[in-house]
């Protein structure tokens, strides 16, 4: 086995024993954001947001508002925007981050508007 080999199956090993992400393990910005939505009009929720590793570092993506017009925003773990990988009027984002969905990996869900879930 050589070590690229080792080095997946140790970071496979600890990956599978992780648990899901707790309002601790979010930074403050997230969880502001999960206060404001579940705080608001259902329509003003974007339904979810989830975590990826993008371009080596972690990042939160908050998908469009139930509209395709409305563009998603990807965060990088300071809260600042990094780019809108999608939704927007042509559908694409602002081009800032065309590879995102080919490139992000380990998505993971940190939360879901109970609300969006029962009426689907």
């Amino acid at each position: 086995m050589d070590r690229k080999q080792i080095v997946f199956l140790a970071l496979l090993a600890v990956a599978a024993g992780c648990k899901p992400a707790t309002a601790e393990d979010l930074p403050p910005f997230v969880q502001q954001l999960i206060e404001q939505y579940e705080g608001g009009a259902e329509s003003n929720s974007p339904g979810s947001i989830w975590r990826y590793n993008y371009g080596n570092a972690v990042v939160f993506y908050v998908p469009p508002f139930f509209c395709c017009d409305l563009p998603s925003r990807l965060y990088d773990v300071q809260g600042n925007v990094v780019c809108a990988p999608d939704g927007g009027i042509a559908g694409v984002g602002d081009g800032k981050c065309p590879d995102f969905f080919d490139m992000r990996k380990g998505g993971i869900r940190v939360w879901i508007d109970s609300r969006v879930e029962a009426s689907e």
